[in-house]
Order: C-alpha cells, then sequence, then structure tokens
C-alpha cells in the first residue's frame, strides 16, 4: 500500500457536484497518486452517523481505553505557560478519570477557551487530538536542520 497525499479539492471537480456532495454530509478530496502506476481519483468520505464522544462524553469516575487515550493525551501536551505536561507523569491513574485528571483537563479546556467542563466529549478530544499534532509536528520541524 502505498502512502499519497491527500488535499481539499478546489478545482477540478465541477462545483454543483461538490456543492452537491457536501450538502449529503461528504467531505470531497482529491488524492494525488503515490506512484506513477496509480491515477489521481477523488474521495468522498462521510462522518460516522453516530460518535462514541458525543453519545457517552467521558466523566469523572469513568474508566476504559478511552480514557488511557485521554491520559496519554494530557502527559504528552505542554502547557504553554508552565511549560510542563498537563498531567503529571507521576500521576498513574489506569484509564480511570481520577481528579488529578479532571483537574488536567479542565486546564486543557480554559486553555483551549472549551467551556470547562471536566467533561471529555466530541469539541475537547477533538482539540487533544489537534494539540498534539501540532506539537509534534512543531518538534519534528525543530528537529530537521534548515536548509541554507
Amino acid at each position: 500500500m502505498t502512502a499519497s497525499k491527500t488535499r481539499r479539492v478546489s478545482a477540478g471537480v465541477p462545483t454543483a457536484f461538490r456543492e452537491e456532495a457536501r450538502r449529503a454530509g461528504f467531505l470531497v478530496t482529491l488524492t494525488y497518486p503515490g506512484s506513477q502506476d496509480e491515477a489521481q481519483h477523488v474521495n468522498f468520505r462521510k462522518e460516522p452517523k453516530f460518535n462514541i464522544w458525543k453519545l457517552r462524553p467521558l466523566r469523572p469516575g469513568m474508566q476504559g481505553p478511552r480514557g488511557s487515550l485521554v491520559v496519554r493525551l494530557l502527559w504528552a501536551l505542554v502547557d504553554p505557560q508552565t511549560r510542563k505536561p498537563y498531567l503529571d507523569r507521576s500521576v498513574r491513574p489506569h484509564g480511570k478519570i481520577t481528579p488529578p485528571v479532571v483537574r488536567a483537563i479542565n486546564a486543557f479546556q480554559h486553555d483551549r477557551h472549551i467551556p470547562v467542563t471536566g467533561v471529555v466529549g466530541v469539541e475537547t478530544i477533538r482539540a487533544l487530538r489537534a494539540a498534539r499534532r501540532l506539537q509534534k509536528r512543531e518538534a519534528k520541524h525543530k528537529s530537521t536542520p534548515a536548509h541554507s
């Protein structure tokens, strides 16, 4: 399987076609071939009919794999003011949303201007994942030497 680059379509696909797909809930993307053997094509992606973070947000006291994911993200993300992780690595909640984890969630929500509830729903998990992706990208750019 080859990796291919994807971007949002702005040209190449008729506007009426894109608009109709958008109204139907699809995201239209154009995929560039990863090799000369592959053809360029248009992709349609639709959001799932349900989102577990929306149906069952993560609340204090809950535990499981989603709790472990949130804890790992909070360990990795650095608070921009203190330059320390939102959740200290010494806190080992084993996938449970404990009071220290709730405090870290509240701090993250406050910093991102998300309503501070201590509950991890769709908006919070998306912000956590986006912040982690951005942090990884910034770290990668810092580690790569600049070309002269």
